[in-house]
């Protein structure tokens, strides 16, 4: 039977040692392994002449991934128009699982935002199962008068965004970090880390 790999996988008869050579067929089941074996290499596709693109250099980079992103605070209802003295984003990711390393300094901030603040540009989207308003890790914002220890946490309705909450009083009383809470000002600093999983 043709192969149907890539798209789904295969299911082939394998005989059994009271079977005869012809059941199943001794022709098909060579036919079936060697369609398999040429779906494979054409998914893989070859090892390019003078190029590190190896096979194996494809499939290693499918499993491990490291790189930037760029953080940008937004807001639930109007983002805060601001510029970046900083921003710096690394991410490290291995199979389905995601860790983000984040920090960006305001410069000028021109009008705050209006609703509640979050960080976006996150490098992969949070997979279907990961649920809304899970803890994604910690998340720091110093200003010329507080230290608030964040969580940062999935945003319920805005894909591939990150809410902050935060505890200002150490009393394990939080809430989401907003222009309620927060004035936003020049050399603000917010950094933190996150782990997540992505179907990407």
């Amino acid at each position: 039977m043709p192969t149907n790999y890539p798209g789904g996988l295969d299911s082939f008869v394998n005989p059994i040692d009271t079977d005869t050579l012809n059941s199943p067929p001794h022709d098909e089941q060579h036919a079936d392994s060697n369609d398999a074996i040429e779906a494979i290499q054409a998914e893989l596709g070859l090892d390019p002449s003078g190029s590190s693109a190896t096979v194996r250099a494809r499939l290693d980079a499918s499993a491990y991934q490291e790189g930037t992103w760029t953080p940008v605070l937004e807001a639930t209802t109007t983002d805060p128009s601001v510029t970046y003295a900083q921003q710096i984003g690394l991410y490290v990711k291995i199979g389905r699982l995601v860790n983000l390393w984040w920090l960006f300094q305001l410069d000028v901030v021109t009008t705050q935002g209006v609703g509640s603040y979050r960080v976006a540009g996150i490098p992969f989207e949070f997979s279907a199962d990961f649920p809304a308003w899970a803890p994604l890790g910690s998340a720091d914002y110093f200003d010329s008068s507080v230290n608030n220890i964040q969580v940062a946490r999935r945003h319920s309705t805005n894909a591939g965004r990150m809410s902050l909450l935060y505890d200002a009083t150490g009393s394990g009383s939080s809430g989401h970090m907003s222009n309620s809470t927060e004035t936003l000002a020049t050399n603000d600093t917010f950094q933190g880390q996150a782990t997540y999983l992505t179907d990407d």
